[in-house]
């Protein structure tokens, strides 16, 4: 099964894989636009990974990437009070017991206008219309016919979920290839996006982005004897006749391979407010405000040039095919610049 970033047009076979590329390209998304669910067919977003974690493992619970967990399904009938946790093969099994009785039934699935009170007719439908067999098969009924089953869960339950997903991350982290080269230039990047919302989107001060990079060295610095004290350890656990200076090299090893403190030592790529804005220029698309001089006592004006943020905007794909994206059926309201019905407006 191929697996669809939303965002952009990363495509990978594992869900595993997709819900660490959202962690590594668009993970600064979720304070400004809500992580959509990684289900194609599924349109729930949410504020933070942990909460489409949750999703997905309750949500979502995958057997062998294949298989999907329907004990909290609840189908219920549109035609009776019918309405209990079971399968999809047993929800249709209901609905047959009333055509039997010569009832007229529609069609369960969304989009389907459907319907017959003939049971050759009602099966020969379904097998032809409706037998994809993919996982996001139960998304696809009619709103009333298919919910979740309320369940009551403490916040400490919620935080184990979340452990026995972050667990079986790092595993699947473990069996997938990753380039260091590349893995270090997207944490590069990743940091200057951060410093960079930091001036744009918080409306920090570049003096005030510079000291609170002082201060985060400065805390890292001053845990170095806490690193090597958990190191010496956890070696000596192990091999209690190690020698104690290879927990000095592994300290060592460790800070130099901190992305902060990699980037933002004297020299580093991100080290000074000149050198983020230079890597900004360089790396990110950024449409600058223009001043305008209004008069001789320097009264000025600043503006966001809006056909070069369109044109900014538009050169991402992914905007793009939203933009040109033809909606089918009767159309309410301008939804897409191909609309033209308010040209009836001059009539």
């Amino acid at each position: 099964m191929q697996w669809t970033c939303k965002f952009c047009n990363f495509t990978c076979e594992k869900r595993g894989q997709l819900l660490k590329h959202y962690r590594l390209k668009h993970g600064g998304y979720t304070r400004t636009v809500p992580l959509p669910c990684l289900h194609k067919q599924c349109p729930c977003t949410f504020k933070s990974f942990n909460a489409l974690k949750v999703h997905l493992s309750r949500v979502h619970s995958l057997i062998n990437d294949h298989l999907i967990d329907k004990r909290n399904h609840v189908f219920q009938c549109q035609l009776c009070d019918f309405k209990e946790s079971c399968e999809e093969k047993d929800f249709f099994s209901h609905l047959r017991t009333h055509i039997r009785m010569c009832q007229k039934v529609q069609c369960p699935y969304k989009d389907c206008d459907f319907e017959t009170s003939v049971y050759t007719t009602f099966n020969a439908h379904k097998s032809r219309n409706h037998d994809g067999r993919h996982i996001d098969q139960l998304l696809q009924f009619k709103p009333g016919i298919l919910t979740q089953r309320e369940t009551l869960v403490d916040v400490a339950s919620a935080e184990e979920e979340n452990d026995i997903e972050d667990q079986a991350d790092f595993h699947e982290d473990e069996l997938v290839a990753v380039n260091k080269k590349d893995l270090e230039d997207q944490l590069e990047h990743n940091l200057a996006a951060l410093f960079l919302r930091m001036r744009t989107v918080l409306t920090i001060s570049e003096s005030a982005v510079q000291d609170l990079i002082q201060q985060i060295r400065q805390i890292m610095d001053l845990s170095r004897p806490l690193l090597f004290s958990a190191i010496k350890r956890v070696l000596l656990n192990y091999y209690p006749d190690a020698d104690i200076s290879i927990a000095t090299e592994m300290v060592n090893a460790v800070t130099e391979s901190n992305v902060i403190l990699k980037h933002t030592e004297i020299g580093g790529s991100l080290s000074t407010s000149c050198k983020r804005a230079s890597y900004a220029k360089r790396e990110f698309k950024i449409v600058e405000p223009v001043e305008f001089v209004l008069s001789e006592d320097k009264q000025s004006v600043v503006y966001i040039p809006v056909l070069q943020m369109l044109q900014v905007m538009f050169n991402k794909e992914e905007i793009l095919n939203k933009a040109l994206q033809v909606i089918s059926g009767d159309v309410q309201g301008f939804d897409t610049f191909r609309d033209e019905s308010w040209s009836s407006l001059g009539q």
